[in-house]
């Protein structure tokens, strides 16, 4: 039987999303979003964008990641609630965004990573874009209320 190192350690995370969307007919949208998520991640640095060399590598507790982003898509549910009274189908919804991303990293996981090295940092901002497709399934029906 090997020996083997087991590592536990309780952990945190937070995540924030904020959005203004303009809904319009169909159950379209469009908007900005700007979202924060604090989670521990392994970081690290090389000599240039180019290289391929690690030169530190360190897990930082306290990384987080802010993105701001236009999106857009659309939305059934928003849409049955406006335009229909009951139905059902199969959905197949999709989305994009694209913007801006700020990685944060603490003072001691930097300077871990660096190894000694000095300079400036690449990376430290870049672009983003993302997107997705919603499939499912709704079924809606109101409740008709009657005078007697």
């Amino acid at each position: 039987m090997e020996a083997g190192c087991e590592v536990s350690k309780a952990f945190s995370t937070e995540y924030l999303n904020v959005e203004t969307l303009v809904m319009s007919e169909g159950g379209m949208y469009l908007g900005l979003s700007y979202s924060t998520y604090a989670m521990p991640s392994a970081v690290g640095f090389t000599r240039n964008q180019d290289s391929d060399h690690v030169i530190g590598s360190t897990f930082d507790e306290d990384y987080e990641q802010a993105r701001l982003m236009f999106v857009m898509g659309s939305d059934e549910a928003a849409y049955g609630a406006r335009y229909e009274t009951d139905y059902d189908r199969i959905f197949l919804r999709p989305n994009l965004g694209f913007g801006v991303v700020k990685h944060s990293m603490s003072a001691e996981a930097e300077e871990r990573a660096r190894n000694g090295e000095t300079g400036g940092i690449a990376g430290k901002t870049g672009f983003v874009v993302s997107g997705g497709v919603d499939i499912g399934y709704i079924y809606q029906r109101r409740w008709e209320k009657r005078l007697v």
